[in-house]
């Protein structure tokens, strides 16, 4: 994969590819010793041969119980695992749920969490080929989704303008500007 680690409070989030699986493992960052492994079945070729293994970072999210970890595979599956547990919570293939078409390497967006909410764009290389997801970071329901001009490698952040939260979102046409609260434009 093409993802860093992710660290928090004594545990080391490493999301990879064996073969046909996806592995998400938390590991002791001192020692290496693996506390719990969540694996699911993958079936992603990356269309130039370059590789096919996970390329967004893990989110760790301590705020809430349980506290959770977030990942996204090359073929759009959002899981929300328990971080204590590795327990799956929620997941979706997102992909597939809302037929968007591939981009070049897979999805690559890396999940952006504020709030209640976890974000992220995904879409083809095409014209109007993306949306972006709002989800319930707790029960995994999509609060909102919005049409943008195509899938990104970026991720989407917020900034306070005028004194409220305005989320960005960077994909293949150029940026949209969300309300984050209801995706509204």
């Amino acid at each position: 994969g093409f993802c860093a680690c992710s660290v928090a409070d004594g545990n080391l989030i490493l999301f990879h590819r064996i073969r046909n699986e996806l592995h998400v493992d938390n590991l002791d960052p001192e020692t290496g010793k693996r506390k719990w492994r969540y694996s699911y079945p993958t079936n992603f070729r990356d269309p130039y041969g370059y590789s096919a293994g996970p390329r967004c970072c893990p989110l760790i999210d301590l705020s809430t119980q349980p506290r959770r970890v977030f990942t996204l595979g090359s073929k759009g599956v959002l899981m929300a695992l328990n971080l204590d547990t590795g327990e799956k919570l929620w997941g979706h293939e997102l992909k597939r749920e809302h037929n968007l078409p591939p981009n070049f390497f897979g999805v690559g967006a890396a999940p952006f969490l504020h709030g209640d909410r976890l974000y992220l764009n995904l879409g083809g290389t095409q014209r109007g080929s993306g949306l972006t997801f709002a989800f319930n970071k707790a029960a995994g329901t999509i609060a909102w989704k919005q049409p943008t001009g195509g899938g990104s490698y970026a991720a989407a952040r917020i900034a306070k303008i005028d004194g409220a939260d305005q989320l960005f979102i960077f994909h293949r046409t150029g940026m949209t500007c969300f309300d984050p609260a209801d995706g509204r434009k």
